[in-house]
């Protein structure tokens, strides 16, 4: 039986591959390897990587990991922004037509965006286009829809709903084919019988088709996808007819779920209040108005609707953004976004030396006078 072993353990290698899902750098994963669900940003080997990775629960019960990514550059009523490479203006007079190409939201030579699904590529480009083409005076209020959408958190809920709902029979033959392929083949390997081998094949033969015959009903069922939306025909035809990927076919669904939506929109639906306040706070901070910046206006609407956000699921926006603990005479300074304190003499002054955080100043530790309220300078 030690073909068996290895062949289980070949198996075992493929099924961890389908369980990655590869994605923008920007795109926040959301998943639970064990207990409740955890938002990280998608992992990637260095800085200078693309393309980043999120990883679903390769164990029952399965779960998808779930994406969110926030907008790709800022824009204003004045243009577009490429945050992500050289913060070239572009104002939306010299853009040409902007349109989605499967995942790229493109417009000529000069802007081509990479986004985490189709579904997403398709809306941003379809709102942007509709933004470029309408009147200076009316591209404020268009940017403050495409904006409100991005922030609405009963859409949000309502899609969430709707698609458990209509993968939850997808769900359980995905179980099932799990079971019968790693139990039963797993459960041969360690008895070393060949009636459990035998007996887990024939399982995993009849739930196989089974389940790709369902995952292929819940697609042209679900109300909340339009067929343009689906995934490629090629990623669609991988699992009809590889076992390990139709173990995963709820995860080819999952990732259209919350094209469209802010990560933080997205959290305040899956995640505690206590965990959903530790992840809005880097991004409250990162948004937070600078006086003279070109990106004032993006900054003060986005923060804006997620101080909404936030205020919907009883979170403090005061009490989440107040200092820390100090951790000593000699602490000086701290990072709002990471809180990590600083010295007078270790970056006291300046931006955050942390990754994450290379674009956030530091602020001041309140001063505490007898008789006299905290003050914090900026």
């Amino acid at each position: 039986m030690g073909e068996l072993a290895e062949l289980y353990a070949v198996f075992v290698v493929l099924y961890l591959f389908e369980c990655l899902a590869w994605v923008p750098r920007r795109t926040v994963g959301f998943f639970a390897l064990t207990g409740r669900l955890r938002a990280r940003l998608a992992f990637r080997p260095n800085s200078g990587w693309s393309s980043s990775v999120v990883i679903g629960k390769p164990w029952p019960p399965l779960t998808p990991p779930w994406f969110a990514e926030p907008l790709p550059f800022a824009v204003d009523p004045h243009g577009i922004t490429l945050t992500e490479s050289d913060r070239a203006r572009l104002a939306w007079e010299d853009l040409e037509p902007i349109v989605a190409r499967d995942v790229w939201v493109e417009s000529g030579e000069q802007l081509s965006c990479k986004l985490a699904s189709r579904r997403g590529a398709a809306g941003l480009a379809e709102a942007l286009e509709g933004i470029r083409a309408a009147s200076a005076k009316q591209r404020e209020s268009a940017l403050r829809r495409l904006l409100n959408a991005r922030f609405d958190v009963a859409v949000a809920t309502a899609r969430r709903d709707e698609f458990v709902r209509g993968v939850k029979i997808l769900r359980v033959f995905s179980n099932a084919l799990w079971l019968a392929l790693f139990g039963g083949l797993g459960s041969a390997v360690v008895a070393q019988n060949m009636l459990y081998l035998l007996f887990a094949a024939a399982l995993t033969l009849i739930l196989w088709p089974v389940n790709a015959f369902v995952f292929a009903r819940t697609l042209r069922n679900q109300a909340w996808l339009a067929k343009g939306h689906w995934p490629d025909l090629g990623k669609r035809l991988v699992t009809l007819l590889s076992p390990l990927s139709t173990v995963r076919a709820v995860d080819t669904l999952a990732r259209e779920l919350w094209a469209n939506l802010d990560p933080v929109t997205v959290a305040s639906v899956l995640l505690a209040p206590a965990d959903l306040a530790a992840f809005a706070r880097p991004r409250l901070v990162a948004v937070a108005p600078r006086p003279g910046n070109e990106l004032d206006w993006w900054r003060a609407e986005i923060r804006l609707r997620m101080e909404r956000v936030l205020v919907g699921r009883k979170i403090s926006v005061k009490a989440l953004l107040a200092p820390p603990v100090r951790e000593g005479s000699h602490v000086s300074r701290y990072c709002p976004a990471c809180l990590a304190q600083y010295d007078g003499g270790a970056g006291g002054e300046g931006n955050c030396h942390n990754e994450t955080c290379q674009d956030i100043p530091l602020r001041t530790f309140p001063i505490d006078r007898p008789g006299a309220p905290n003050e914090e300078k900026p």
